[in-house]
Formats: structure tokens, sequence, C-alpha cells
């Protein structure tokens, strides 16, 4: 009795630790198990999508970015294989747009982390950061992380712009303070 409890919790672990298959969207992947497995399952369909091709293999193909799991049931009608598949974005296709219609545009990095996208490095005006920006939404929609700056004359002028108004916000507070000590001098003395 004593080993098959021990069989059953090591059967269960490995129910419980499902392995982690990633792939990209419009990215394809065949799983192959060990065992001959009845059926085959995807838990969200509009993330990946799965055909079996034998009692062995499954074909996998990411939809959408997202998560969703793969179940495989065994001869016997218990769950043999348990797969967690996240999808990320085509962050290759992603860069060839970038670098297509922004070819002077050469410190902008595109980095996928899951779920998301992220931009970083630098782009030398506004308008090549909304363009980069709406490249990047239909990969990830409303994930995408924008760390990008904004290089060049436009960087130089809100940058005095904003030194200007620190020294006019420090200009008004210097007289705010100034009459507050004056107040308090006038209510000491009388």
């Amino acid at each position: 009795a004593h080993l098959q409890a021990e069989g059953l919790t090591h059967q269960a672990v490995q129910v419980n630790t499902p392995q982690i298959l990633n792939l990209t969207v419009g990215e394809s992947k065949i799983v192959e198990t060990g065992i001959p497995f009845k059926r085959a399952s995807v838990a969200n369909p509009d993330v990946a999508d799965q055909i079996v091709l034998s009692t062995k293999q499954v074909y996998l193909a990411g939809k959408a970015v997202g998560t969703t799991t793969l179940t495989l049931w065994g001869q016997n009608g218990e769950v043999s294989n348990v797969f967690n598949i996240q999808v990320s974005p085509d962050i290759n296709r992603l860069k060839e747009q970038i670098h297509t219609l922004l070819p002077n545009e050469a410190g902008i990095k595109v980095m996928s982390s899951h779920e998301h996208i992220t931009l970083a490095g630098s782009v030398s005006d506004m308008g090549s950061l909304n363009k980069v920006l709406s490249l990047a939404e239909p990969y990830a929609p409303d994930r995408v992380v924008n760390l990008l700056q904004v290089g060049g004359v436009q960087q130089v002028m809100m940058e005095v712009k904003i030194g200007e108004m620190q020294r006019g916000l420090l200009k008004r507070l210097g007289v705010n303070f100034n009459r507050q000590k004056e107040g308090t001098r006038d209510l000491s003395e009388g």
C-alpha cells in the first residue's frame, strides 16, 4: 500500500507540473510524447490551435498573444500530459517593418517578454515615435511598453522649456516664502 501511494504522488506531481511551450504568433511546433494519447484539447483556441497528427504527435500553432493550456488524455481516459502554452508577439516581423518604414532610425530596440512588447532606445523626432508605436500596437494590443526617448533638437527644446518652468516656479516659491516670513514677523511684533 505504501508503494502504491508513492506511485500516485509521483504521478500527481507530473500532472501538476506542466511543461512550458513558447510560441510566437504565426509559429507552429510539433509536440511529441513518449506515451500514446487518445485525446488532445487546447483550453483557449483563440490563442493556439492544435491538430492531432498521430497517437504521439500534436501540431500546435500560435494564433494570438496570450497563454493557454494543452491537455493530453491517455488511452485509459486519464490526463497524461499538460503543457502551458505561452504565445508571444512576433517581434522579428515588427523589426523588419520598422527597418523598412523608418530606415534612418537605427536606435530602436524591440524586445518581447511573454505578452508584452517593449520599445527602448531613441528616435529622432515625435513623428517617428508615433509611427513606431502605431506599428507595434497590432502585434500586442494594449501591451506595448514605450521606453523610447526622443532625441535631437526637440528633446533639447523640451529640456530648455522645463528648465525655464522650474526657474519660474522657484522664483514664485521664493516670493511666497519671503511673504510668509514677513507675515510671521509682523505677527510676532504685534
